[in-house]
């Protein structure tokens, strides 16, 4: 839906959604798995597993900052989740 509204000029509809054509959105994706996160970028992989509490995922350049990246996303979504 970002990606949508941006090109027709209209407000964005989602907060933590993401315009695939805007240069400022960035390279990354965010994901969640049962009791767990990855994040990936244009140049690492990571993806941490609560129940182990480690990681079960470590790929590419610099991936340890993508792990706290991905932590730091999972927070304010968590964040936004309790005001709601």
């Amino acid at each position: 839906p970002p990606t949508l509204a941006g090109q027709l000029g209209l407000p964005e509809p989602f907060p933590f959604g993401k315009d695939l054509l805007a240069p400022e959105s960035g390279s990354f994706a965010f994901y969640t798995f049962n009791d767990g996160f990855g994040f990936v970028t244009d140049s690492s992989a990571a993806a941490w597993d609560h129940k182990v509490d480690r990681p079960v995922l470590l790929d590419g350049k610099d991936a340890e900052s993508a792990i706290k990246d991905g932590e730091s996303f999972l927070q304010v979504l968590f964040d936004d989740y309790l005001k709601r």
